[in-house]
């Protein structure tokens, strides 16, 4: 009613019927998870700017930022035409493998040293490992032989057994 007395445009409104709307909600609603697959995690966001005018990285510095990564982990370049536009990562199998050989044994607890409360590196062994619980690789019993020391700002906060 405000919309109206404002003068405001509504004749858009309603003009593809309610079905439009219904069927609208529906398909999104197709591509949620249900909630027994809801999971919790973090999410990191970084901008590259220049220290001394706060401007943001133009394509030149942010292409040798990558190439400087790349040549550092030996990361595999995106490239589009001539001109890299990200870093991809091989994921390692072998390292989950042998963790998980090592887990399977009778009786054996696996270590897994320092973690940051937020965050483990991706592709590293602690990284692989909880992958394989998100994408339910039957590793589930596992987590009755794991122990996890987490650290934050070199101050212990907590030792976690599942």
């Amino acid at each position: 009613m405000e919309a109206l007395q404002a003068g405001v445009d509504v004749s858009m409104i309603g003009q593809f019927g309610v079905s439009f709307y219904s069927d609208l909600v529906r398909y999104l609603a197709l591509g949620c998870k249900p909630k027994q697959k809801w999971r919790i995690g973090t999410e990191h966001e970084k901008f590259g700017f220049e220290v001394d005018t706060l401007r943001p990285m133009n394509y030149e510095q942010i292409a040798d930022l990558l190439n400087g990564l790349a040549e550092r982990f030996d990361w595999d370049k995106v490239m589009e035409e001539n001109y890299i536009i990200g870093l991809k990562q091989e994921k390692n199998d072998v390292k989950l493998e042998k963790v998980l050989k090592e887990a399977a044994m009778e009786n054996k607890t696996v270590i897994l040293t320092t973690l940051n409360a937020a965050w483990a590196s991706p592709g590293s062994i602690i990284d692989l490992f909880f992958q394989s619980f998100r994408t339910e690789d039957g590793t589930r019993r596992l987590l009755d032989h794991l122990f996890i020391n987490l650290k934050y700002s070199r101050v212990e906060i907590d030792e976690v057994r599942f």
